[in-house]
């Protein structure tokens, strides 16, 4: 049994928030920081609360045509943190996880230094500008201490699971994964760091299988 990945069909349908159309986008991959109320995300967590769970955290990314965000993990060491994921965009666009070949080459940077944040037209992009991008639309606010993640080069891992995330779905994101779009459609997604009720601990992913259960599309339960 697969730990990275599921789709789902939740019992309600949830369209892209119109904030993300009043957005000037850049030609690259970014993090961008809502508050829940201005994302309109009442119906989510509603249903996350009627499951028995709770939102830690909400983030969006803008996957930009013809880029990708590299090889890296949500958090400083390999785990199996879960998120909800809704997508919007380009259906082309994959998402990949690895395994590292040798845990050695993994590598522990903070989010703004990281290749992560710059996606793979690194290049074209000054670092300086990362972290006002990212702030942009947070009101004023700081996100707080930068945030460690870790990251590795594709030469160092093995590729284990290829999906197209183009419906709801559960999300390893403790593991190593990338994403891809080759299209020359901008693509959104939005995302929910979980935690349970019952003892305020996030939710991993083999948790998730079970809190989510009746909405687990059974086509991909076992690949």
């Amino acid at each position: 049994m697969q730990l990275y990945h599921r789709y789902l069909k939740l019992p309600f349908n949830f369209e892209k928030p119109t904030l993300y159309d009043s957005i000037e986008l850049k030609d690259y991959c970014e993090f961008i920081y809502f508050k829940d109320e201005d994302l309109k995300t009442e119906p989510i967590l509603d249903f996350i609360d009627s499951i028995g769970l709770y939102r830690i955290q909400t983030n969006s990314v803008y996957s930009a045509p013809k880029d990708g965000i590299r090889i890296h993990s949500d958090t400083p060491d390999l785990s199996d943190k879960v998120k909800l994921s809704f997508s919007w965009g380009s259906p082309d666009s994959k998402t990949i996880w690895w395994e590292p070949k040798d845990y050695r080459r993994v590598k522990v940077v903070n989010f703004y230094e990281s290749h992560m944040t710059r996606g793979v037209k690194a290049s074209k992009i000054k670092m300086a500008t990362i972290p006002e991008r990212i702030r942009l639309f947070l009101k004023g606010k700081k996100i707080g201490p930068l945030t460690k993640y870790a990251w590795a080069k594709e030469k160092d891992c093995n590729k284990v699971l290829e999906r197209t995330i183009d419906r709801p779905s559960l999300y390893n994101v403790g593991r190593l994964h990338s994403t891809w779009n080759p299209s020359s459609e901008g693509r959104w997604t939005l995302t929910f760091i979980l935690g349970k009720k019952r003892d305020k601990k996030p939710l991993h992913f083999i948790e998730s299988l079970n809190y989510f259960r009746d909405y687990i599309v059974d086509d991909n339960y076992r690949n």
